[in-house]
């Protein structure tokens, strides 16, 4: 009798635990769904195509989609996969209404480095999961999840990482600013790179890589950027 009743309860939790697996299901699909009516296509223009070619594989440029609202562009600009969603907000409309722009070319540089990065599904929850844990570690060491961008030209002396190697949005970053640099001409006082040095002492101090020149630094995220794409291919 007692045998029988444990059986009866296992069938009823079973049976509970397949109404809630076929809900989430359908919540899922039905969030998809909402996602697909509020999001508006972005098509690239010529000159955004010819600047990611600077980088990236055309086939791999065709291949990735990008987004206006939807459900996944809250909170900010987010890259799922293959489909990047910018946030409707002032910074995303000035984005989208000026595509050639800096900013706008910066943007799909970095997030179209996040999509090489999740090229495949495992590689992609892989990557989403990792940067997630990166911002989210930042958020609670240092009060903001922008340190998760920042980068060291030597990955001995990653004090906000402390890991060696690049997490995703560190070398979503690196690209970022290697393109800004070679392709822009842009300030190194802009970019999210720093170095640090130890001394005799065994002391680390940090600086940014603005102290450097622009060539050695250059030089160097050339041959990080490099590695980075190769690792991904």
């Amino acid at each position: 009798m007692t045998g029988k009743k444990i059986n009866k309860k296992k069938r009823q939790i079973i049976k509970i635990l397949a109404y809630i697996t076929l809900f989430l299901i359908l919540l899922l699909i039905l969030l998809i769904f909402i996602n697909i009516l509020l999001r508006n296509e972005i098509l690239l223009t010529s000159y955004q195509k010819d600047s990611l070619k600077n980088i990236f594989p055309q086939n791999h440029i065709e291949s990735v989609r990008f987004y206006e609202g939807g459900l996944l562009s809250i909170g900010s600009t987010k890259t799922i996969c293959k489909s990047i969603y910018i946030l409707p907000n002032e910074k995303g409309k000035h984005i989208i209404n000026n595509p050639e722009s800096e900013e706008a070319i910066l943007l799909i540089v970095h997030e179209v480095t996040h999509t090489f990065q999740g090229k495949r599904i495992d590689s992609c929850i892989k990557m989403s999961l990792s940067s997630l844990y990166a911002q989210f570690r930042a958020f609670l060491k240092y009060g903001s999840r922008n340190y998760a961008y920042y980068y060291p030209l030597n990955l001995s002396f990653d004090i906000f990482n402390r890991k060696y190697f690049y997490n995703p949005e560190q070398e979503a970053s690196i690209i970022e600013d290697y393109y800004y640099l070679k392709f822009l001409d842009g300030n190194l006082s802009n970019t999210n790179c720093y170095d640090c040095s130890k001394n005799s002492s065994g002391d680390i101090s940090c600086f940014s890589c603005d102290n450097y020149s622009k060539k050695y630094v250059l030089d160097n995220l050339e041959n990080i950027s490099l590695d980075i794409l190769d690792k991904y291919k």
